[in-house]
């Protein structure tokens, strides 16, 4: 319910769900392990790559549910 409220821009401090996931989303790219190259061949960085896809994934189901 909030969420059309946030939208409309009646309420403007409420995290949706999705900014939630786009702001972990941002905070794992923006992390060593992500963006430098030399950890581009360890298993750190290949994790952080996976918790960012699966992190999208989750992002595109719930606006496509939402």
């Amino acid at each position: 319910m909030a969420k059309k409220f946030v939208e409309h821009r009646i309420i403007t401090d409420v995290e949706t769900p999705s900014a939630d996931l786009e702001g972990k989303i941002s905070e794992l790219m923006n992390s060593p392990a992500y963006k430098d190259p030399e950890f581009a061949d360890r298993a750190e960085h290949k994790r952080v790559v996976a918790q960012v896809y699966a992190l999208r994934e989750q992002l595109v189901a719930m606006k496509k549910t939402g």
